[in-house]
Protein backbone atom coordinates (compact mmCIF):
# COMPACT_ATOMS: atom_id res chain seq x y z
CA UNK A 1 0.00 0.00 0.00
CA UNK A 2 1.55 3.22 -0.83
CA UNK A 3 2.78 5.93 1.92
CA UNK A 4 -0.54 8.46 1.53
CA UNK A 5 1.78 11.04 3.45
CA UNK A 6 4.28 11.07 1.18
CA UNK A 7 2.05 11.10 -1.67
CA UNK A 8 0.20 13.81 0.03
CA UNK A 9 3.21 15.97 0.23
CA UNK A 10 4.21 15.41 -3.59
CA UNK A 11 0.76 16.62 -4.37
CA UNK A 12 0.94 19.97 -2.31
CA UNK A 13 4.08 20.57 -3.45
CA UNK A 14 3.38 19.93 -6.87
CA UNK A 15 0.15 22.25 -6.56
CA UNK A 16 2.41 25.27 -4.80
CA UNK A 17 4.56 24.66 -7.71
CA UNK A 18 2.25 25.51 -10.17
CA UNK A 19 0.44 28.52 -7.91
CA UNK A 20 3.93 30.21 -8.48
CA UNK A 21 4.00 29.70 -12.58
CA UNK A 22 0.86 30.50 -13.08
CA UNK A 23 0.05 33.31 -9.90
CA UNK A 24 1.05 37.32 -11.49
CA UNK A 25 1.51 38.12 -8.19
CA UNK A 26 3.86 35.34 -6.84
CA UNK A 27 5.74 35.70 -10.20
CA UNK A 28 6.26 39.62 -9.70
CA UNK A 29 7.23 39.42 -5.85
CA UNK A 30 9.88 36.72 -6.95
CA UNK A 31 11.02 39.57 -9.55
CA UNK A 32 10.71 42.58 -6.96
CA UNK A 33 12.60 40.45 -4.25
CA UNK A 34 15.19 39.49 -6.84
CA UNK A 35 15.29 43.13 -8.04
CA UNK A 36 15.66 44.49 -4.77
CA UNK A 37 18.35 42.52 -3.65
CA UNK A 38 20.47 43.88 -6.88
CA UNK A 39 19.17 47.26 -6.14
CA UNK A 40 20.48 47.27 -2.64
CA UNK A 41 23.77 45.14 -3.79
CA UNK A 42 24.51 47.97 -6.41
CA UNK A 43 23.59 51.14 -3.85
CA UNK A 44 25.95 50.14 -0.83
CA UNK A 45 29.52 49.30 -0.87
CA UNK A 46 30.03 45.79 -0.25
CA UNK A 47 31.88 46.65 3.12
CA UNK A 48 28.50 48.95 4.32
CA UNK A 49 26.38 45.44 3.50
CA UNK A 50 25.47 43.56 6.67
CA UNK A 51 27.37 40.57 7.68
CA UNK A 52 25.86 37.04 6.45
CA UNK A 53 27.65 33.46 6.54
CA UNK A 54 28.66 33.86 2.93
CA UNK A 55 30.26 37.44 3.59
CA UNK A 56 32.23 35.86 7.01
CA UNK A 57 36.01 36.94 6.93
CA UNK A 58 38.20 33.60 6.46
CA UNK A 59 41.79 33.02 7.94
CA UNK A 60 43.93 32.60 5.40
CA UNK A 61 47.68 31.26 5.24
CA UNK A 62 50.21 33.89 5.08
CA UNK A 63 51.26 35.11 1.74
CA UNK A 64 54.29 33.69 0.31
CA UNK A 65 57.35 35.78 1.35
CA UNK A 66 59.44 37.53 -1.25
CA UNK A 67 62.73 36.76 1.19
CA UNK A 68 63.12 34.01 3.76
CA UNK A 69 65.76 32.15 5.49
CA UNK A 70 66.33 28.74 4.61
CA UNK A 71 65.91 25.60 6.94
CA UNK A 72 68.54 22.94 6.29
CA UNK A 73 65.58 20.72 4.78
CA UNK A 74 64.89 22.86 1.60
CA UNK A 75 68.22 23.31 1.00
CA UNK A 76 68.77 19.48 0.87
CA UNK A 77 65.55 19.44 -0.86
CA UNK A 78 66.30 21.70 -3.28
CA UNK A 79 70.14 20.85 -4.48
CA UNK A 80 69.64 16.87 -4.47
CA UNK A 81 67.00 16.05 -7.32
CA UNK A 82 65.94 12.66 -6.34
CA UNK A 83 64.43 14.27 -3.21
CA UNK A 84 60.60 13.69 -2.98
CA UNK A 85 60.01 17.67 -2.31
CA UNK A 86 62.96 19.08 -4.89
CA UNK A 87 60.16 20.70 -7.60
CA UNK A 88 58.52 22.41 -4.70
CA UNK A 89 61.50 23.43 -2.90
CA UNK A 90 63.48 24.72 -5.80
CA UNK A 91 60.48 26.56 -7.58
CA UNK A 92 59.91 28.19 -4.40
CA UNK A 93 63.45 29.05 -3.66
CA UNK A 94 63.26 30.17 -7.33
CA UNK A 95 60.64 32.47 -6.51
CA UNK A 96 62.41 34.27 -3.91
CA UNK A 97 64.07 37.78 -4.34
CA UNK A 98 66.65 36.99 -1.46
CA UNK A 99 67.43 33.81 0.23
CA UNK A 100 69.38 33.44 3.33
CA UNK A 101 71.44 30.29 4.72
CA UNK A 102 73.47 30.36 8.17
CA UNK A 103 76.84 28.54 9.36
CA UNK A 104 73.74 26.37 11.05
CA UNK A 105 71.87 25.82 8.04
CA UNK A 106 75.30 25.04 5.95
CA UNK A 107 76.74 22.72 8.40
CA UNK A 108 73.77 20.66 8.36
CA UNK A 109 73.99 20.34 4.50
CA UNK A 110 77.38 19.22 4.66
CA UNK A 111 76.18 16.98 7.24
CA UNK A 112 73.38 15.31 5.54
CA UNK A 113 75.65 15.28 2.07
CA UNK A 114 78.61 13.59 3.36
CA UNK A 115 76.89 11.00 5.44
CA UNK A 116 77.18 7.07 4.99
CA UNK A 117 73.73 5.96 3.61
CA UNK A 118 72.63 2.90 4.93
CA UNK A 119 70.70 0.20 2.51
CA UNK A 120 68.18 -1.84 3.43
CA UNK A 121 69.94 -4.22 5.46
CA UNK A 122 71.68 -1.69 7.59
CA UNK A 123 74.49 -2.13 6.11
CA UNK A 124 76.42 1.61 5.53
CA UNK A 125 77.76 2.40 2.05
CA UNK A 126 78.98 5.10 0.27
CA UNK A 127 77.69 9.41 1.29
CA UNK A 128 75.93 10.91 -1.45
CA UNK A 129 78.84 13.05 -2.53
CA UNK A 130 82.17 13.47 -1.43
CA UNK A 131 83.71 15.68 0.75
CA UNK A 132 84.84 17.81 -1.40
CA UNK A 133 81.48 17.39 -3.48
CA UNK A 134 79.27 18.80 -0.87
CA UNK A 135 81.55 21.67 -0.42
CA UNK A 136 81.71 22.25 -4.14
CA UNK A 137 78.02 22.30 -4.24
CA UNK A 138 77.29 24.24 -1.08
CA UNK A 139 79.72 26.84 -2.87
CA UNK A 140 77.53 27.06 -6.01
CA UNK A 141 73.96 26.79 -4.01
CA UNK A 142 75.60 29.98 -2.27
CA UNK A 143 76.65 31.64 -5.22
CA UNK A 144 73.45 31.92 -6.78
CA UNK A 145 71.98 35.19 -7.65
CA UNK A 146 69.76 36.01 -4.80
CA UNK A 147 71.71 34.71 -2.31
CA UNK A 148 72.79 36.26 0.82
CA UNK A 149 74.76 34.97 4.10
CA UNK A 150 73.66 35.73 7.58
CA UNK A 151 75.63 34.92 10.93
CA UNK A 152 74.53 32.94 13.67
CA UNK A 153 75.01 35.68 16.35
CA UNK A 154 72.18 35.01 18.63
CA UNK A 155 73.25 33.12 21.18
CA UNK A 156 71.10 30.45 22.75
CA UNK A 157 70.35 31.53 26.07
CA UNK A 158 67.99 34.21 24.18
CA UNK A 159 65.77 31.38 22.91
CA UNK A 160 62.43 30.62 24.81
CA UNK A 161 61.22 27.10 25.52
CA UNK A 162 58.14 27.05 24.00
CA UNK A 163 56.93 23.47 23.40
CA UNK A 164 61.00 22.67 23.80
CA UNK A 165 60.09 18.89 24.55
CA UNK A 166 63.32 16.56 23.06
CA UNK A 167 67.21 17.42 21.47
CA UNK A 168 66.35 17.28 18.12
CA UNK A 169 64.48 20.64 18.53
CA UNK A 170 67.07 23.13 19.54
CA UNK A 171 68.73 24.21 15.92
CA UNK A 172 64.57 24.28 14.84
CA UNK A 173 64.21 26.72 17.49
CA UNK A 174 67.43 28.65 17.09
CA UNK A 175 66.44 29.21 13.19
CA UNK A 176 63.09 30.02 13.90
CA UNK A 177 64.74 33.00 16.38
CA UNK A 178 67.49 34.23 14.42
CA UNK A 179 64.96 34.57 11.69
CA UNK A 180 62.67 36.47 13.89
CA UNK A 181 65.37 38.77 15.02
CA UNK A 182 66.23 39.84 10.96
CA UNK A 183 62.42 40.02 10.54
CA UNK A 184 62.41 37.13 7.97
CA UNK A 185 60.10 34.52 7.10
CA UNK A 186 61.62 30.86 8.47
CA UNK A 187 60.91 28.71 4.90
CA UNK A 188 60.83 25.05 6.52
CA UNK A 189 59.51 21.71 4.88
CA UNK A 190 58.29 20.73 8.35
CA UNK A 191 54.99 22.02 9.02
CA UNK A 192 55.59 20.48 13.09
CA UNK A 193 57.77 23.40 13.82
CA UNK A 194 54.73 25.55 14.10
CA UNK A 195 54.37 24.39 17.59
CA UNK A 196 57.87 26.05 18.66
CA UNK A 197 56.74 29.23 16.50
CA UNK A 198 54.76 31.96 18.38
CA UNK A 199 51.33 31.87 17.38
CA UNK A 200 50.31 35.79 17.54
CA UNK A 201 53.29 36.72 14.98
CA UNK A 202 54.97 33.20 13.33
CA UNK A 203 57.53 33.69 10.95
CA UNK A 204 57.83 29.90 9.86
CA UNK A 205 56.67 29.55 6.56
CA UNK A 206 55.88 25.92 5.18
CA UNK A 207 57.20 24.93 1.54
CA UNK A 208 54.51 22.55 0.02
Amino acid sequence: MPNMCIQYDINIHSHIKGLKSKCPILRSNRRNASKNIKDLNESYPSSLLPETPLRRKRLTMPSIPTEALLDVNVVIASVFADHVNHLPARRFVESLERFYTTPTVQGGFLRFATRPLKNERGELSQPRLTMPGAHAKLREFTETDGHAFISDDAPFTDLGLRSMQGHRQWTDAYLLHVARTRNLSLASLESRMATLDDPVTPVLFVVA
